[in-house]
């Protein structure tokens, strides 16, 4: 449920496309069968031009998640930031509802 709060939120995440009995089923992320890669698996200078753009985004996306969906993420790491062409996407699995929203 919180991944389809996060996508209703416009919060760049795998696309739910169903969820039954505690089971999920999202869009893949990636290419021709090949996982896209987590953010640690890039090669980032820090303060590169790019690194600032995945920066930015990443903080944006939790903007998102917390003022557009009322979550915050549980467990955000480099191993749970994936990264497509064209934009950013984060997995939300660990996130938990914030009772201090409004």
């Amino acid at each position: 449920r919180n991944l389809i709060r996060a996508n209703r939120a416009g919060v760049p995440v795998p696309t739910p496309l169903m969820y039954k009995d505690n089971i999920l089923f999202m869009r893949f992320l990636g290419t021709q069968g090949w996982p896209a890669p987590q953010l640690r698996e890039l090669d980032l200078r820090k303060g590169s031009k790019k690194w600032k753009i995945l920066y930015g985004q990443v903080i944006s996306a939790i903007q998102s998640l917390y003022k557009g969906a009322k979550l915050v993420h549980g467990d955000l790491s480099e191993y749970n930031i994936m990264v497509v062409p064209a934009f950013l996407v984060e997995n939300v699995d660990p996130s938990i509802e914030d009772p201090n929203t409004d």
